[in-house]
């Protein structure tokens, strides 16, 4: 695991959440699933503004900031920068964060990049 992410585990528990629900004693996700997820995750708070996930995650539980359309507007602003797949992938991160640490929005309400064109 590299030494920020270790470092992100280890410092914060909203992330250490996400650690255990994805590569803890009994589940088989794997140490690049959680570098991935926690890479999402600490790009979605600078998005917010903020350095510390646990700060962001009071705000967002609070309802300071709004949860559901933060991460909808961030889906356009990753979009400038980077690939649908790779935006996608970011937002499995978020949400499997969001779920651990008891952030409830509606899924269902905020369209997802496609990762692959529609073939007819």
């Amino acid at each position: 695991m590299r030494r920020f992410i270790k470092n992100w585990v280890e410092k914060y528990p909203c992330i250490a959440k996400v650690n255990e629900a994805i590569a803890g004693p009994r589940r088989m996700g794997s140490e690049r699933s959680v570098e991935n997820y926690v890479k999402a995750v600490r790009r979605f708070v600078a998005y917010l503004g903020l350095n510390d996930p646990e700060v962001a995650l009071q705000k967002l539980l609070s309802g300071e900031i709004d949860a559901s359309a933060k991460a909808d507007q961030f889906i356009d602003y990753a979009l400038k920068k980077y690939a649908h797949a790779t935006v996608r992938n970011f937002l499995f991160g978020i949400k499997k964060w969001y779920e651990v640490n008891g952030v409830k929005i509606d899924w269902e309400k905020i369209e997802l990049p496609t990762s692959t064109e529609p073939s007819e």
